[in-house]
């Protein structure tokens, strides 16, 4: 049976919350597992299962899901919304329950950064597209930066900042709060991108893999990153025109797992650029994140759904690399 905790409502946004994380410190990446087996129960590599549902209208407002992210402590949380309205994040437990933290009209990537979720939207309050701080613990939210047009898909840096992809302006943004008691600023990392969505930095840190949904050919672009600031846009691999790449994660060999939206295909590319799907099925495959201790499988990846009500399950055979948080 699957739990539903009422929904909260969408508190007012509030612009102090750059207060709050300024002057915040984070612990450095966590090393990457020299050696982590897989659990007893992990799924066989490319095998598929529904692992949580009933995210639809009559539930929360919604149809499908979209933004997914680990968090920390071994905590899992999905995001989505509909194409009338309407817009939830929520919390995914072990046993594949659930319960709503927020309701977040335009609800799109998810990540974690300085003790706070922070939720890409198109909605931010005022009309415009931006990021939203998320407090999954108090059921608050508070407006971090608007203005950013077509805002989807959120990756830490290495340097403790937030990129932000936008598909649809061909571009990547940096939020940063470059002095303490500073509201966030906003700069242009990248332009010039293919269509980007999903963004993941590699094992070492010193390249971003970016996802390209419209685009063609469908590559996927690689950039390398000096010293925080973007170098010249390469490609990693080219799929198949057609793919609508989304969501992305890396496994701490360093291998780059793509969500193929319309497809319902997981593309699996080793880092010298070779591939292979690695599972078919995955309808409306969205957003990518490897379970991180709490309870979920470490070798798995757990991928949303933009156009059903479903997460899935899908086996890797390979632990994923820690998330920069």
């Amino acid at each position: 049976m699957i739990h539903h905790s009422p929904t909260k409502l969408w508190p007012g946004l509030w612009p102090g919350l750059w207060l709050g994380l300024a002057g915040c410190h984070r612990e450095p990446p966590p090393e990457l597992p020299s050696q982590q087996a897989c659990p007893p129960d992990t799924l066989e590599p490319g095998e598929v299962q529904i692992f949580a549902t009933g995210f639809d209208a009559d539930t929360v407002g919604a149809v499908g899901t979209e933004g997914l992210t680990a968090g920390p402590g071994g905590r899992l949380f999905v995001g989505g919304s509909g194409v009338l309205g309407g817009g939830y994040v929520a919390e995914l437990y072990p046993d594949g329950t659930w319960s709503s933290i927020v309701d977040l009209p335009g609800s799109v990537g998810l990540a974690w950064w300085r003790d706070r979720l922070m939720v890409a939207t198109s909605d931010t309050g005022d009309g415009s597209a931006g990021v939203v701080a998320v407090d999954p613990d108090a059921g608050t939210s508070a407006l971090l930066v608007a203005g950013l047009q077509g805002a989807n898909f959120l990756a830490v840096t290495p340097w403790d900042t937030l990129l932000v992809s936008s598909p649809d302006e061909d571009v990547l943004w940096q939020i940063s709060d470059e002095a303490a008691g500073q509201p966030p600023t906003v700069q242009t990392w990248a332009e010039g991108v293919p269509s980007p969505n999903g963004v993941v930095f590699d094992l070492d840190g010193e390249t971003v893999y970016v996802a390209n949904t419209y685009r063609r050919p469908s590559v996927v672009s690689s950039i390398p990153v000096f010293d925080g600031a973007a170098g010249a846009i390469g490609v990693l691999a080219t799929l198949p025109d057609g793919s609508t790449q989304d969501g992305v994660a890396l496994d701490a060999t360093g291998a780059l797992y793509v969500a193929n939206n319309v497809p319902g295909t997981i593309a699996r590319i080793s880092p010298d650029g070779s591939w292979d799907t690695l599972a078919s099925g995955v309808a409306w495959g969205a957003s990518l994140a490897f379970g991180e201790g709490g309870g979920f499988d470490p070798c798995s990846l757990y991928v949303s759904s933009l156009f059903s009500a479903d997460v899935f399950r899908v086996g890797t055979g390979t632990p994923g690399a820690p998330l920069r948080r």
